[in-house]
């Protein structure tokens, strides 16, 4: 299943499950490269798993618990990570998969994450 970004909104859909993300322009594009360049130090730790959830993952990391929500929010928008439910209503992130598969399409001009 793709789900569409809105081209120039800069906002893009949530993946949900094995479906793939269409990011709909250069711009939307950029700003996953930057996020997942810039989060490469958290995305390794939640490949180790067992991180628990955002609050001690932000002590792990020496990262502000608020900026490190809404990184995990925009990670999880483009299908990178999963917050799922813990203890006491606790949100803890995890991979959504092992690998993310770039794929651009040069007659459209997409870029697909899936």
């Amino acid at each position: 299943m793709y789900r569409t970004a809105l081209r120039g909104t800069g906002e893009v859909p949530r993946a949900t499950g094995a479906e793939t993300v269409v990011v709909a322009s250069a711009r939307q594009f950029v700003g996953f490269a930057k996020l997942f360049a810039e989060n490469t130090e958290l995305l390794g730790v939640l490949a180790g798993g067992g991180t628990g959830s955002i609050a001690s993952l932000a002590k792990r990391l020496g990262r502000d618990p608020g900026n490190l929500g809404r990184t995990l929010h925009k990670l999880e928008a483009f299908g990178i990570v999963r917050l799922e439910a813990g203890p006491e209503g606790a949100k803890c992130p995890v991979l959504a998969g092992e690998r993310l598969e770039l794929t651009l399409d040069l007659r459209s001009g997409q870029v697909l994450l899936g």
